[in-house]
Formats: C-alpha cells, structure tokens, sequence
C-alpha cells in the first residue's frame, strides 16, 4: 500500500484518542441538556409547589387556626364552606379569624348569637354568600360594597341604628330586619332579585318606594308603626304579605297581587274591608282581631284552606258556600248569634267556635272531614248532634 494511500486512510478513520473526546463531548452535552431539563423540571416543581402545595399548606393552617378559635367550618351540599362562630364569640374572635376566611373563601359566616359588638372590614370576603348576624350586639356595620355574591343578609335582633348602602347588593335574596332599632332605611330600588323583605318590629314610620323589587314574594312588616303603605302594584310576584298588629286604617289596592297565597291582617286597624276579589290565588287569610263590623265578600277566594275571623266586630258573616277547599276556620269570640250554613264545607277539618255567642249549631252532618270541632265558653248544647260527630270520630272541646 503506498504511503499516501495508508496517509489517507488514517485521517479518515478517528484515532481513540478522538473517538474519546467525541464521545466526552457528546456525553457532557447530553449531561448538560439533562441537567437543564432537569432544572426546568425542578423550576416547574417549584410553581406547582407554590401554587398546589403551599396553598395547601396555608389551608391547613387556617383550618387548625379557626378550630383554635373555636369556629366551626362546614362544607354545604355545592363544596361551598360555611363558618359558625359560637355564642361567646367577641370581637377579637372575627378579627383573629378574619385573615383565615378570606384565606378559605368561605360563602357562608354565622355569628348568629355571638357577642360581636363590631365589625372590622369585610372586603376581603368576596365569596361570601350568606351573612347571619341576628341576635348580636352590633350597632352598625361596615361598608358591605365588595359583598356583591351576597344573597342573604340577617341583622335580626339587634340594637342596630343605621344600615350602610346597600346598592352593590345586587344578587341579594333574603333581607331580615326584623326587630332592629332601624328608623330609617337606605334605598332598596337596586335589590331587584330580593325575594324576602322582613321589617317586623323596627320602628320605622315610613317605607322608601318599593316599586322596584319586582320578584319580591315575601313581605313582613307586622308590628310595625306604620299608618300608610306605599303602592304594592308593582309587587306582583308577592306570595305572602304580612301587615299584623300595625296602626293601619287604610290599604293601598290589592287588586295587582294576584300571586297572593297568604294576607295577614290581623289586629290592625282596618274599618273599611278590603277588597279581595282578584286575589283567587289566596289560600289563608287572616282577619282577626280588627275593628271591621263588614267584613268583605269572599266568593272569589275558592282555593281559600284558612280562615281566621276571630275577635274581630263583624256581627254576620258573609257566604262561605263558595269555600270548598276551606279546611280551618276560626271564629273564636264573634259576637254574632247566629252562623250561616256551613253545609258546601266540604273540606272543613278544624271548626272554632270558641266564646261566640252563637246559640244553635246548623247542620254539620255534610262535614265529612271535620276532625276537631272547638266549643269552649259557649253556650252551645245539643247532645244528638255532638253525640253523632263523636260517633264519626270528631274531637270535641267544650
């Protein structure tokens, strides 16, 4: 083989030393590659640490923190988790377990009973869902603005004095207020999805526009001191409307509350009756304890169950033969001396003649689904026909 020739073949095949320092150069990168693709594997543990591992931590921390503190935390049907601090809660209890809250996002926080005085801020609580504050001590409350998921707000039973706007509230549902020293109220006209409105027993005179709240179904204002309503037309998916024991001598027009199911009028100060014609959708109505001597026609009320009349001064009573769905009907202490036929009852199970004046029962053999039948302090005595309904099963108390 000629030299040359030998030459060239020699430069075309590596030497080992070559061969070894390809394959160490090769090896170091490969290394190299491995080591950043293990670094980024290692910065990407390191994020998901931060943002799966370490929340963890914290939502741990703020669990056993809140168990401390003696508050309970729950989670409802949705996974949604709900906060119950116990009655011997004080304010430095919320302002410990504050931090931890808005940590957990919890939608519900129940201080119902506690001796909370006061309230720190509550922005942080943008989950919150349901707010229970009933039976505390607070005076106020702080701005409840960023609570915009907020559909149920309870500030029952305390000495409270003022509210703070409630306009942000625009997912409201249930608003209680009841038996507050509240003497004024902020504007409602924003609460357009509240569908319960509870004021029984402040002291407010006067009511704002309610115009607004369209989808209300429940308003409860008995024990109020009001003397006049303002307009209900609007009011027209209105379920139940409460206005017992208040100084009201007159109604706005009920002629708009269609959806009507339950009216309560009871001890107010009506003398003229209202008229109930169009609320065919009624099925109890309360009359009783009132000054009306007429009481209004009740032929359009066919789905009517319940009837009180009771201690009111009506000396007759209208018709009741269109009344067929009725099952109770009470007419404790009415003056009257006489009852009409009660015979087209046919669905009457609970009669109350308790203290009336009425001197002869009508026929009650078409009472087929009479139960109890009350009869205390009266002078009411006709043995065969009580012995008849004992004899079908009819409770009687004389």
């Amino acid at each position: 083989m000629a030299p040359g020739t030998r030459s060239m073949q020699s430069g075309n095949k590596p030497s080992n030393r070559s061969t070894a320092f390809a394959h160490r150069a090769a090896t170091g990168t490969w290394l190299g590659m491995t080591a950043v693709r293990s670094g980024l594997l290692l910065i990407i543990l390191v994020v998901c640490g931060a943002v799966v591992g370490i929340p963890i931590f914290v939502r741990e921390q703020s669990f056993a923190a809140l168990r401390s503190l003696h508050v309970g935390v729950t989670k409802n049907g949705d996974g949604k988790l709900f906060a119950t601090f116990e009655r011997t809660a004080t304010d430095a209890t919320i302002a410990s377990a504050l931090p931890h809250l808005v940590s957990l996002g919890v939608s519900g926080l129940d201080l119902n009973g506690s001796q909370v005085t006061a309230l720190p801020s509550l922005d942080g609580l943008a989950a919150l869902e349901t707010l229970n504050l009933g039976a505390t001590m607070l005076t106020t409350l702080p701005s409840l603005d960023r609570l915009t998921a907020l559909t149920t707000l309870n500030v029952s039973e305390t000495p409270l004095t003022t509210l703070p706007s409630l306009d942000h509230l625009v997912a409201l549902e249930t608003l209680n207020l009841s038996v507050t020293l509240l003497t004024t109220l902020p504007s409602l006209d924003r609460l357009t999805a509240l569908k319960t409105l509870d004021l029984a027993e402040t002291p407010l005179a006067t009511l704002p526009s309610l115009d607004r709240l369209t989808t209300l179904e429940t308003l409860n204002l008995a024990g109020m001191k009001l003397t006049m309503l303002p307009s209900l037309d609007r009011l027209t998916a209105l379920q139940t409307l409460n206005l017992s024991v208040t100084p009201l001598a007159t109604l706005p027009p009920l002629d708009r509350l269609t959806a009507l199911r339950t009216l309560d009028l009871s001890g107010t100060l009506l003398t003229t009756p209202p008229s109930l014609d169009r609320l065919t959708a009624l099925r109890t109505l309360d009359l009783s304890g009132t000054p009306l001597t007429t009481l209004p026609s009740l032929d359009r009320l066919t789905g009517l169950e319940t009837l009180d009349l009771s201690f009111s001064q009506a000396t007759t009573l209208p018709s009741l033969d269109r009344l067929t769905a009725l099952e109770t009907l009470e007419l404790k202490g009415l003056q009257m001396t006489a009852l009409p036929s009660l015979e087209r009852l046919v669905a009457l199970k609970t009669l109350d003649l308790s203290g009336t004046r009425v001197g002869a029962l009508p026929s009650l053999d078409g009472l087929t689904a009479l139960k109890t039948l009350f009869l205390r302090n009266t002078q009411l005595a006709t043995p065969p026909l009580l012995d008849r309904l004992r004899a079908r099963g009819v409770r009687i108390f004389i």
